[in-house]
């Protein structure tokens, strides 16, 4: 069985911030990782749309997400290095 090796750097810096997501259209809070040879990873944490620079990683369907999965989802990946 082959075995897959993911790399990604650490984050230098995470910060939360208040911005207008394009997704849901609400002023809301986002989780934001900087890198040092990488675009920033933002996810925003009223629906759950995940953004690497300027691309959306995730699209949203039906009714965006359910809230508490979106919130623990976004614990665990700002814990994750």
């Amino acid at each position: 069985m082959a075995e897959v090796h993911i790399h990604t750097s650490p984050p230098v810096e995470k910060i939360i911030a208040r911005s207008d997501c394009v997704i849901c259209g609400w002023h809301s809070f986002s989780l934001i990782r900087f890198y040092e040879w990488y675009d920033p990873t933002s996810i925003c944490m009223k629906c759950g749309s995940r953004w690497e620079g300027k691309e959306l990683m995730t699209s949203p369907t039906s009714e965006i997400w359910k809230r508490k999965k979106r919130v623990e989802e976004a614990k665990r990946w700002w814990r994750d290095e």
